[in-house]
C-alpha cells in the first residue's frame, strides 16, 4: 500500500546575529521603549544584518536614525508590533539574507521580479507564521529547494517560478497542509514528482511546467479534490496518465502528452 507520509524536517537553527546589531536597534529611535518590545528589536537586528546582502540599484532607507515603522517596503503590525510583511519593489541584485529566518512573525515575503542570485537559506524554514513566499522571476536563484520549507505550516502560496533551482522536489512539501498554490515551473528540477504531494488537500494550483521531471505522474495527485489548475507539460514524464486524475473534475490545465 502506498504511504503518503512525508518525512519531518528538523527546524534550522536560528541565524546568529552579532550583538552589535541588537545594541544599535535598542537606541530608542528605531523601536520606542525597546525594553518592552524585544521582538521588534530582534526584527530590526535581522533586517539590518541582511540589508547589505540584498543590495540593489536603489538604496533601502533602513537605518538606526528612523523608526522601523517608516522603513521602506515593510509592514509593522500587531500587538506587540512586529514585522509582518516584506514586499520590496526597489530593484535588488544581491541574495536572500539568512538572517530573515529570524523574523518569527513574518507573514509575507515577496521578493519577486528582482535579480537575486544564490540559494534559499534553510533558515527560511523557521518562519512558522509565513503565509506567502514569492520569489518568482528572479531568474538566477539556484541550488536545491530546501527541505526545511516543509516546516512552514501556515504557508498558502509558494512561488519559485522562473529561476534556476535544481535537484529534486522535496517530499517534505507534502507537509504543507494549508498550501493552495505550489508553483515551481520554469526551473531545472529533476527526479520524480513526490507522491507525498497527494496530502495537500487544500491545493488549488500545481505548476511544475518546463523542468526536467521524469517518471510517472503519481496516482496520489488524484486525491487533490480542490485542484483547479495542473500544469506538468514540458517535462520528461512517462507512463500512462493515472486514472485517479479523473476524480479532479475542476482542474483546467493538463498536458496533452506526458512527454515534453
Amino acid at each position: 500500500m502506498l504511504t503518503l507520509a512525508a518525512t519531518p524536517t528538523a527546524a534550522p537553527k536560528a541565524v546568529p546575529v552579532p550583538s552589535s546589531f541588537y545594541a544599535s536597534c535598542s537606541n530608542g529611535i528605531v523601536v520606542p521603549d525597546p525594553s518592552s518590545n524585544p521582538g521588534l528589536v530582534s526584527d530590526c537586528a535581522a533586517l539590518m544584518h541582511g540589508k547589505d546582502t540584498l543590495r540593489g540599484t536603489a538604496r533601502l532607507n533602513w537605518g538606526y536614525d528612523k523608526a522601523i515603522e517608516t522603513w521602506d517596503e515593510l509592514t509593522v503590525s500587531g500587538a506587540p508590533p512586529r514585522v509582518t510583511v516584506i514586499y520590496i519593489s526597489l530593484r535588488l541584485n544581491g541574495s536572500l539574507p539568512s538572517s530573515f529566518g529570524n523574523l518569527s512573525n513574518l507573514q509575507k515575503l515577496d521578493l519577486s521580479n528582482h535579480e537575486l542570485s544564490g540559494e534559499i537559506p534553510s533558515s527560511i524554514g523557521n518562519l512558522s507564521n509565513l503565509e506567502i513566499l514569492d520569489l518568482f522571476g528572479n531568474q538566477r536563484l539556484s541550488g536545491s529547494i530546501p527541505a526545511s520549507l516543509g516546516n512552514l505550516s501556515n504557508l498558502q502560496r509558494l512561488d519559485l517560478r522562473v529561476n534556476e533551482f535544481s535537484g529534486e522536489v522535496p517530499s517534505a512539501l507534502g507537509n504543507l497542509s494549508n498550501l493552495r498554490d505550489l508553483l515551481l515551473g520554469s526551473n531545472t528540477l529533476r527526479g520524480s514528482i513526490p507522491h507525498e504531494l497527494g496530502k495537500l488537500s487544500n491545493l488549488q494550483e500545481l505548476n511544475f511546467r518546463s523542468n526536467g521531471l521524469s517518471g510517472a505522474i503519481p496516482a496520489a495527485l488524484g486525491n487533490l479534490s480542490n485542484l483547479q489548475g495542473l500544469s506538468l507539460h514540458h517535462n520528461e514524464l512517462s507512463g500512462a496518465i493515472p486514472a485517479a486524475l479523473g476524480n479532479l473534475s475542476t482542474y483546467r490545465v493538463f498536458p496533452s502528452s506526458t512527454t515534453n
